[in-house]
């Protein structure tokens, strides 16, 4: 057991200090109940046949010519029934839907099987680069000599040795080891958000009114954004949920404590137990977050220190569960 007691003094924009403390009667050997890991039962078949996807290659088949499928093509293009130039092309290979040719031609093909010997027509676009075939109605005679489909092996021995084990039985219970750990890890994720949710909850949180209410200024001002952008009133927002103005102005305020009371816990383990994110951990986290926000364009110190908070937060969860007594 542990209990923390931890004061911090808030900076707030033209309003000078504020301060806010809170006491938690204990952070450390919570009760906490794993669930049973129970895999799905097609999950580890899926992800051996995924395996095999990558060692897959087209091979030539009989069955008629399908999306995805290259196929190997000599043509004739005719206008006006006589060849055009550069219009014949023998032992040509075409992936299907690759939308190599103009529109129309590949689909025509679709359907086809090897040995087959057919016409089809297209009609070329106004944009097309040879100006004789600009809108141009044309004639193609095809001969399909091969159709050759993307064909994924089963899992064999030879897949598993392809993949670095030593038989099929030596993958699939690496596999199932894997496909646990990533249950696992969902689930440590889950308690962790549930333990640190509980400490919370437990906290006593003493808040100064200057803090409270600039809190509870930046919740409705971002309420407001948040109605601007989808160009909604604070009217219809209070109607739809059944809300007087000051029922809403409770519920921010209890929004407020709530988000101040968690910046509190976690700050107060964070120092305590020595969790604080590495300058490393914050700029990765940073260009990580970049990579995935293209409207965020470059690094500030606001989304440095949402990083921060955002890694501590998770740095905290993680120690809970470490030090929780499983019951």
């Amino acid at each position: 057991m542990n209990q923390l007691r931890y004061e911090k003094i808030f900076s707030l924009p033209m309003l000078g200090s504020a301060s806010a403390a809170c006491v938690v009667p204990q952070y450390k050997e919570l009760p906490v109940t794993r669930p049973e890991t129970i895999l799905g039962k097609r999950e580890v078949e899926v992800e051996l046949q995924r395996r095999c996807v990558r060692h897959g290659e087209y091979l030539s088949v009989n069955d008629s010519a399908a999306r995805g499928d290259f196929v190997q093509i000599d043509f004739i293009g005719y206008l006006n029934g006589q060849p055009f130039d550069d219009g014949k092309i023998e032992d040509f290979d075409l992936q299907l839907g690759s939308n190599t040719f103009v529109a129309g031609f590949e689909e025509q093909i679709m359907g086809r099987s090897a040995g087959e010997s057919f016409e089809i027509s297209v009609t070329f676009p106004e944009e097309y680069p040879a100006e004789e075939l600009r809108g141009q109605e044309c004639v193609f005679a095809i001969t399909l000599h091969e159709v050759r489909h993307f064909t994924v092996p089963a899992p064999s021995d030879e897949i598993a040795r392809k993949e670095g084990y030593a038989d099929l039985a030596e993958m699939t219970e690496a596999v199932r080891q894997q496909r646990i750990r990533l249950h696992r890890n969902k689930e440590d994720e889950k308690l962790e958000g549930e333990l640190l949710e509980q400490v919370i909850a437990s906290a006593q949180a003493v808040i100064s009114q200057p803090l409270m209410e600039f809190t509870v200024e930046r919740l409705k001002k971002q309420l407001q954004q948040q109605l601007a952008t989808s160009k909604t009133t604070m009217e219809k927002y209070l109607s739809r949920n059944h809300l007087t103005e000051s029922e809403l102005e409770e519920q921010l305020r209890q929004r407020a404590s709530k988000a101040i009371t968690k910046q509190l816990v976690v700050d107060g383990i964070t120092e305590q137990e020595g969790l604080e994110p590495t300058d490393h951990e914050i700029e990765t986290a940073m260009e990580e977050y970049l990579k995935a926000s293209p409207r965020v364009r470059q690094k500030s110190p606001q989304l440095k220190a949402l990083m921060r908070e955002r890694l501590s937060c998770l740095k905290v969860g993680k120690f809970l569960l470490e030090h929780a007594v499983e019951g």
